[in-house]
Protein backbone atom coordinates (compact mmCIF):
# COMPACT_ATOMS: atom_id res chain seq x y z
CA UNK A 1 0.00 0.00 0.00
CA UNK A 2 1.02 3.18 -0.92
CA UNK A 3 0.26 6.51 1.62
CA UNK A 4 0.35 9.98 0.06
CA UNK A 5 1.00 12.62 2.11
CA UNK A 6 -0.28 16.11 1.09
CA UNK A 7 -2.56 18.94 2.09
CA UNK A 8 -3.78 18.93 -1.28
CA UNK A 9 -6.42 16.80 -2.47
CA UNK A 10 -5.72 17.58 -5.79
CA UNK A 11 -2.26 15.60 -5.42
CA UNK A 12 -4.29 12.55 -4.31
CA UNK A 13 -6.83 12.82 -7.21
CA UNK A 14 -3.74 13.51 -9.82
CA UNK A 15 -1.92 9.62 -8.61
CA UNK A 16 -4.91 7.88 -8.47
CA UNK A 17 -6.05 8.89 -12.03
CA UNK A 18 -2.53 8.57 -13.53
CA UNK A 19 -1.72 4.99 -11.74
CA UNK A 20 -3.49 2.34 -10.62
CA UNK A 21 -0.92 1.74 -7.28
CA UNK A 22 -2.96 0.93 -4.22
CA UNK A 23 -3.22 4.39 -2.36
CA UNK A 24 -4.55 6.07 0.75
CA UNK A 25 -4.17 9.69 1.31
CA UNK A 26 -3.74 11.44 4.72
CA UNK A 27 -3.73 15.14 4.87
CA UNK A 28 -2.67 15.87 8.60
CA UNK A 29 0.46 13.94 10.70
CA UNK A 30 -2.29 12.62 13.60
CA UNK A 31 -4.07 10.78 10.24
CA UNK A 32 -0.94 9.73 8.67
CA UNK A 33 -0.06 7.86 12.25
CA UNK A 34 -3.47 6.44 12.26
CA UNK A 35 -3.17 5.26 8.59
CA UNK A 36 0.28 3.54 8.91
CA UNK A 37 -0.16 2.19 12.30
CA UNK A 38 -3.74 0.49 11.39
CA UNK A 39 -2.61 -0.33 7.42
CA UNK A 40 1.23 0.16 7.28
CA UNK A 41 2.89 1.63 4.07
CA UNK A 42 5.30 0.69 1.92
CA UNK A 43 6.17 3.76 0.76
CA UNK A 44 5.27 7.75 1.57
CA UNK A 45 5.03 10.22 -0.95
CA UNK A 46 5.30 13.05 0.90
CA UNK A 47 4.60 16.86 0.13
CA UNK A 48 7.68 19.02 0.66
CA UNK A 49 5.82 21.50 3.19
CA UNK A 50 4.81 18.83 5.21
CA UNK A 51 8.26 17.18 5.62
CA UNK A 52 9.16 18.78 9.02
CA UNK A 53 11.23 17.57 11.86
CA UNK A 54 8.63 15.55 13.33
CA UNK A 55 7.72 13.69 10.04
CA UNK A 56 11.60 13.00 9.38
CA UNK A 57 12.18 11.35 12.99
CA UNK A 58 8.57 9.54 12.77
CA UNK A 59 9.65 7.82 8.82
CA UNK A 60 13.25 7.42 10.00
CA UNK A 61 11.70 5.59 13.35
CA UNK A 62 9.22 3.17 11.47
CA UNK A 63 12.12 2.90 8.27
CA UNK A 64 9.41 3.75 5.59
CA UNK A 65 10.51 4.44 1.82
CA UNK A 66 9.50 7.97 1.70
CA UNK A 67 9.57 10.42 -1.06
CA UNK A 68 9.69 14.16 -0.86
CA UNK A 69 8.23 16.41 -3.72
CA UNK A 70 7.21 20.05 -4.62
CA UNK A 71 5.22 19.49 -7.98
CA UNK A 72 3.33 15.86 -7.69
CA UNK A 73 4.34 15.96 -11.58
CA UNK A 74 7.97 14.43 -9.96
CA UNK A 75 6.45 11.26 -8.80
CA UNK A 76 6.04 10.29 -12.39
CA UNK A 77 8.99 7.62 -12.49
CA UNK A 78 7.14 5.82 -9.99
CA UNK A 79 4.05 5.55 -11.35
CA UNK A 80 5.04 2.41 -13.31
CA UNK A 81 5.41 0.52 -10.39
CA UNK A 82 2.89 -2.56 -9.86
CA UNK A 83 0.97 -2.35 -6.21
CA UNK A 84 2.70 -3.96 -4.11
CA UNK A 85 6.25 -3.74 -4.86
CA UNK A 86 8.59 -2.55 -2.35
CA UNK A 87 11.71 -2.39 -4.65
CA UNK A 88 12.53 0.33 -6.84
CA UNK A 89 14.14 -2.34 -9.41
CA UNK A 90 10.57 -2.27 -10.14
CA UNK A 91 10.78 1.28 -11.72
CA UNK A 92 11.55 0.85 -15.67
CA UNK A 93 15.30 1.95 -16.14
CA UNK A 94 15.22 3.63 -19.31
CA UNK A 95 12.91 6.30 -17.91
CA UNK A 96 15.27 6.66 -15.19
CA UNK A 97 18.06 7.01 -17.72
CA UNK A 98 17.02 9.20 -19.94
CA UNK A 99 16.06 11.99 -17.25
CA UNK A 100 18.14 15.11 -18.24
CA UNK A 101 19.98 15.04 -14.50
CA UNK A 102 21.73 11.37 -15.96
CA UNK A 103 23.24 12.13 -19.29
CA UNK A 104 26.53 11.93 -17.87
CA UNK A 105 25.76 8.81 -15.27
CA UNK A 106 25.46 6.02 -18.79
CA UNK A 107 26.18 2.54 -18.07
CA UNK A 108 23.52 -0.50 -18.45
CA UNK A 109 25.45 -2.28 -15.50
CA UNK A 110 23.41 -3.66 -12.56
CA UNK A 111 25.84 -0.99 -10.53
CA UNK A 112 25.04 2.13 -12.71
CA UNK A 113 20.89 0.91 -12.99
CA UNK A 114 21.20 0.92 -9.15
CA UNK A 115 23.32 3.94 -8.80
CA UNK A 116 20.72 6.06 -10.52
CA UNK A 117 17.48 4.56 -8.61
CA UNK A 118 19.40 5.42 -5.51
CA UNK A 119 19.78 9.26 -6.71
CA UNK A 120 16.14 9.14 -7.68
CA UNK A 121 15.34 8.29 -3.99
CA UNK A 122 17.87 10.41 -2.31
CA UNK A 123 17.09 13.29 -4.72
CA UNK A 124 13.82 13.49 -3.33
CA UNK A 125 14.05 14.08 0.64
CA UNK A 126 16.58 17.27 2.11
CA UNK A 127 18.62 14.97 4.41
CA UNK A 128 22.60 15.15 4.17
CA UNK A 129 24.04 12.68 1.81
CA UNK A 130 27.60 11.62 2.05
CA UNK A 131 29.02 10.18 -1.83
CA UNK A 132 31.77 7.98 -1.05
CA UNK A 133 34.25 7.23 -4.01
CA UNK A 134 37.70 6.54 -5.43
CA UNK A 135 39.13 9.02 -7.26
CA UNK A 136 37.42 9.64 -10.87
CA UNK A 137 34.21 7.75 -10.37
CA UNK A 138 32.30 10.55 -10.84
CA UNK A 139 31.21 12.22 -7.24
CA UNK A 140 31.19 15.60 -8.50
CA UNK A 141 28.50 14.83 -11.26
CA UNK A 142 26.47 12.51 -8.66
CA UNK A 143 26.10 15.67 -6.86
CA UNK A 144 24.97 18.07 -9.38
CA UNK A 145 22.62 15.17 -10.53
CA UNK A 146 21.12 14.69 -6.59
CA UNK A 147 20.61 18.30 -6.77
CA UNK A 148 19.17 18.70 -10.31
CA UNK A 149 16.44 16.19 -9.53
CA UNK A 150 15.33 17.88 -6.30
CA UNK A 151 12.69 19.75 -5.51
CA UNK A 152 15.39 22.90 -5.05
CA UNK A 153 16.31 22.41 -8.78
CA UNK A 154 15.58 25.92 -9.73
CA UNK A 155 18.04 27.31 -6.76
CA UNK A 156 21.65 27.83 -6.56
CA UNK A 157 23.32 25.21 -6.69
CA UNK A 158 27.12 25.87 -5.49
CA UNK A 159 30.52 23.67 -4.40
CA UNK A 160 33.83 23.68 -2.61
CA UNK A 161 36.61 21.86 -2.48
CA UNK A 162 37.81 21.57 0.50
CA UNK A 163 41.60 20.05 -0.14
CA UNK A 164 43.16 23.75 -0.17
CA UNK A 165 45.98 23.64 2.74
CA UNK A 166 45.14 27.42 3.38
CA UNK A 167 42.93 27.12 6.13
CA UNK A 168 42.13 30.98 5.57
CA UNK A 169 40.93 30.47 2.32
CA UNK A 170 38.74 27.92 2.84
CA UNK A 171 36.93 29.37 5.73
CA UNK A 172 36.69 32.31 3.16
CA UNK A 173 35.22 30.71 0.25
CA UNK A 174 32.96 28.41 2.74
CA UNK A 175 31.74 31.73 4.69
CA UNK A 176 32.36 34.76 3.21
CA UNK A 177 34.02 37.73 4.29
CA UNK A 178 33.37 41.54 5.11
CA UNK A 179 36.09 44.19 3.98
CA UNK A 180 39.40 44.67 6.18
CA UNK A 181 38.88 40.97 8.00
CA UNK A 182 42.38 40.08 6.81
CA UNK A 183 45.01 41.63 4.25
CA UNK A 184 43.08 42.19 0.14
CA UNK A 185 39.56 40.93 1.96
CA UNK A 186 36.44 42.24 0.41
CA UNK A 187 32.98 42.05 1.17
CA UNK A 188 32.19 39.02 -0.52
CA UNK A 189 29.47 36.11 0.51
CA UNK A 190 31.05 32.46 0.67
CA UNK A 191 29.33 29.48 -0.71
CA UNK A 192 26.82 28.75 1.86
CA UNK A 193 25.38 32.03 1.50
CA UNK A 194 25.89 31.71 -1.91
CA UNK A 195 23.60 28.24 -2.27
CA UNK A 196 21.33 29.37 0.35
CA UNK A 197 17.83 28.02 -0.52
CA UNK A 198 19.89 25.69 -2.66
CA UNK A 199 22.21 22.78 -2.78
CA UNK A 200 25.90 23.26 -1.47
CA UNK A 201 28.39 20.35 -2.09
CA UNK A 202 31.60 20.08 -0.53
CA UNK A 203 33.63 17.85 -2.02
CA UNK A 204 37.25 16.33 -0.01
CA UNK A 205 35.61 16.53 3.47
CA UNK A 206 38.18 13.87 4.51
CA UNK A 207 41.18 16.45 4.25
CA UNK A 208 40.05 19.43 5.85
CA UNK A 209 41.83 20.73 8.85
CA UNK A 210 40.39 20.11 12.59
CA UNK A 211 39.42 23.52 12.63
CA UNK A 212 37.54 23.90 9.46
CA UNK A 213 35.24 20.50 10.60
CA UNK A 214 34.35 22.13 13.55
CA UNK A 215 32.73 24.91 11.77
CA UNK A 216 31.28 22.94 9.79
CA UNK A 217 29.52 20.99 12.98
CA UNK A 218 28.46 24.37 14.30
CA UNK A 219 26.90 25.03 10.81
CA UNK A 220 25.09 21.59 10.39
CA UNK A 221 23.50 21.98 13.99
CA UNK A 222 22.63 26.05 14.19
CA UNK A 223 22.29 26.64 10.55
CA UNK A 224 23.81 30.30 10.76
CA UNK A 225 27.15 31.56 9.81
CA UNK A 226 29.14 34.24 10.35
CA UNK A 227 31.31 35.47 7.65
CA UNK A 228 35.31 36.42 8.48
CA UNK A 229 35.74 39.50 10.02
CA UNK A 230 31.64 40.32 11.28
CA UNK A 231 29.53 38.60 14.48
CA UNK A 232 26.15 39.51 12.36
CA UNK A 233 24.28 35.83 11.81
CA UNK A 234 23.59 34.86 8.40
CA UNK A 235 20.69 32.06 8.21
CA UNK A 236 21.51 29.77 5.70
CA UNK A 237 19.35 26.70 4.41
CA UNK A 238 20.97 24.42 2.52
CA UNK A 239 20.48 20.62 1.13
CA UNK A 240 23.89 19.11 2.15
CA UNK A 241 25.83 16.86 0.09
CA UNK A 242 29.70 15.65 0.92
CA UNK A 243 32.11 13.33 -0.83
CA UNK A 244 35.67 11.72 0.04
CA UNK A 245 37.54 9.20 -1.30
CA UNK A 246 39.05 8.74 2.30
CA UNK A 247 38.52 6.25 4.88
CA UNK A 248 36.74 8.64 7.22
CA UNK A 249 36.20 5.81 10.14
CA UNK A 250 39.81 5.63 9.79
CA UNK A 251 40.42 8.94 10.07
CA UNK A 252 38.67 8.76 13.48
CA UNK A 253 40.25 6.25 14.82
CA UNK A 254 43.22 8.06 14.09
CA UNK A 255 42.01 11.04 15.40
CA UNK A 256 41.90 13.45 12.54
CA UNK A 257 38.28 13.44 11.96
CA UNK A 258 35.86 14.52 14.19
CA UNK A 259 33.29 11.62 15.24
CA UNK A 260 30.30 13.96 16.02
CA UNK A 261 30.64 15.64 12.38
CA UNK A 262 30.86 12.46 11.02
CA UNK A 263 27.00 11.53 11.89
CA UNK A 264 26.25 15.13 11.17
CA UNK A 265 27.31 14.13 7.20
CA UNK A 266 26.44 10.53 6.68
CA UNK A 267 22.48 10.71 6.91
CA UNK A 268 22.36 8.85 3.60
CA UNK A 269 25.64 6.92 2.11
CA UNK A 270 25.97 6.95 -1.34
CA UNK A 271 28.82 4.67 -2.64
CA UNK A 272 30.44 5.09 -6.56
CA UNK A 273 30.78 1.85 -8.03
CA UNK A 274 34.53 1.69 -9.42
CA UNK A 275 34.99 1.16 -13.30
CA UNK A 276 36.95 -1.98 -12.70
CA UNK A 277 33.30 -3.12 -11.15
CA UNK A 278 31.32 -1.79 -14.38
CA UNK A 279 33.29 -2.67 -17.17
CA UNK A 280 30.30 -3.49 -19.44
CA UNK A 281 29.95 0.23 -19.45
CA UNK A 282 33.12 0.92 -21.23
CA UNK A 283 31.21 1.20 -24.96
CA UNK A 284 28.63 3.94 -23.18
CA UNK A 285 31.51 5.49 -21.60
CA UNK A 286 33.74 6.05 -24.33
CA UNK A 287 30.82 7.18 -27.41
CA UNK A 288 29.94 9.39 -24.27
CA UNK A 289 33.25 10.92 -23.82
CA UNK A 290 33.69 11.27 -27.44
CA UNK A 291 29.98 13.00 -27.98
CA UNK A 292 31.30 15.68 -24.87
CA UNK A 293 34.49 16.43 -26.14
CA UNK A 294 32.70 17.29 -29.89
CA UNK A 295 35.34 14.94 -31.25
CA UNK A 296 34.30 13.31 -34.38
CA UNK A 297 36.47 10.02 -34.63
CA UNK A 298 34.41 6.24 -34.35
CA UNK A 299 36.29 3.46 -31.96
CA UNK A 300 37.06 -0.12 -32.91
CA UNK A 301 35.51 -3.10 -31.15
CA UNK A 302 39.19 -4.48 -30.88
CA UNK A 303 39.69 -1.08 -29.00
CA UNK A 304 36.83 -1.51 -26.48
CA UNK A 305 37.89 -4.85 -25.52
CA UNK A 306 41.34 -3.51 -25.32
CA UNK A 307 40.16 -0.96 -22.82
CA UNK A 308 38.24 -3.58 -21.16
CA UNK A 309 41.08 -5.57 -19.94
CA UNK A 310 42.60 -2.65 -17.67
CA UNK A 311 42.16 -1.90 -14.13
CA UNK A 312 41.91 1.80 -14.55
CA UNK A 313 42.95 3.05 -11.00
CA UNK A 314 41.80 6.50 -11.99
CA UNK A 315 38.24 5.40 -13.01
CA UNK A 316 36.49 7.43 -15.47
CA UNK A 317 38.14 10.41 -15.38
CA UNK A 318 41.75 7.75 -16.57
CA UNK A 319 39.44 6.92 -19.15
CA UNK A 320 38.72 10.43 -20.29
CA UNK A 321 41.85 11.19 -20.40
CA UNK A 322 42.84 8.40 -21.97
CA UNK A 323 40.66 8.28 -24.96
CA UNK A 324 40.82 11.52 -25.71
CA UNK A 325 44.47 11.85 -26.15
CA UNK A 326 44.23 8.92 -28.40
CA UNK A 327 41.86 10.62 -30.90
CA UNK A 328 43.69 13.65 -30.50
CA UNK A 329 47.08 12.82 -30.03
CA UNK A 330 48.05 9.49 -31.52
CA UNK A 331 44.77 8.57 -33.63
CA UNK A 332 45.76 9.52 -37.43
CA UNK A 333 42.14 8.27 -39.14
CA UNK A 334 38.91 8.28 -38.27
CA UNK A 335 38.28 5.40 -36.19
CA UNK A 336 40.74 4.80 -32.81
CA UNK A 337 42.68 1.47 -32.76
CA UNK A 338 44.60 -0.39 -30.03
CA UNK A 339 47.84 1.40 -31.29
CA UNK A 340 46.28 4.21 -30.23
CA UNK A 341 46.29 3.63 -26.83
CA UNK A 342 48.77 4.79 -24.46
CA UNK A 343 48.57 4.09 -20.40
Amino acid sequence: MILLFSDETSDFTFLRENSDLQLRFASDFAMLEKICEKFGAEKIFVSKKLADSKFLSYVKQKSFNFFEYQKIEEICPYLSEPAGKTDSESVDDSSIQNLPAFKNLVGSSPAMKKLRREILKIASCDLAVLILGETGTGKTTVARAIHDLSARRDKPYRDCVLSNSNETLVEAKLFGTVKGAFTGALDSAGVYEEANGGSLFLDEIGETSMNIQTKLLQVSSEHKINRIGSQKDIIVDNRMIYATNANLEKKIFEGTFREDLYYRINDIVLRLPPLRERLEDIPELCRMILKNQKIKKEISDTTISLLQTFHWKGNVRQLEKCLCAAAVVHCEGDVIEPKDIKL
